[in-house]
């Protein structure tokens, strides 16, 4: 149980830590990615879903990290998470192939990190069937 609450403080770590960047400055934030805003409305959709869902769901992923009867449930959250958005982001970069480093880049983070997440949760099954 102790390396799945470390795998998801790191996790919490990374979804607020993403959730307040991109609700102080979203451009800022957004902009080596390619994402852009046309006007306000789209400035206040950049902070909400951006900021405000990832920040909220770090903050689930901490309240599940706070009891160790929770922990598992937010591993599995934010491995599901990190994976749809890993397979979201391999499969439209093998199809547009955007130019820069940073794409392929989240591209093996966010994989890795469901590997890690899918893989601690298998290494730790055996914990859950002792309960």
């Amino acid at each position: 149980r102790f390396m799945i609450r470390v795998l998801l403080w790191i996790f919490v770590l990374i979804n607020v830590g993403l959730g307040i960047g991109c609700m102080i400055d979203p451009l800022g934030m957004l902009e080596p990615l390619g994402v852009k805003a046309l006007d306000n409305r789209g400035v206040v959709e950049l902070r909400a879903m951006y900021g405000g869902l990832e920040f909220g769901f770090g903050l689930f992923l901490g309240w599940c990290a706070l009891e160790k009867t929770r922990a598992r449930v937010g591993l599995t959250a934010a491995t599901l998470e990190i994976g749809g958005l890993g397979f979201a982001r391999v499969a439209a970069y093998v199809v547009l192939m955007p130019d820069g480093w940073l794409t392929p880049f989240l591209c093996v983070a966010e994989v890795s990190g469901a590997v890690v997440g899918a893989a601690t949760l298998w290494w730790t099954r055996a914990d859950v069937s002792e309960n």
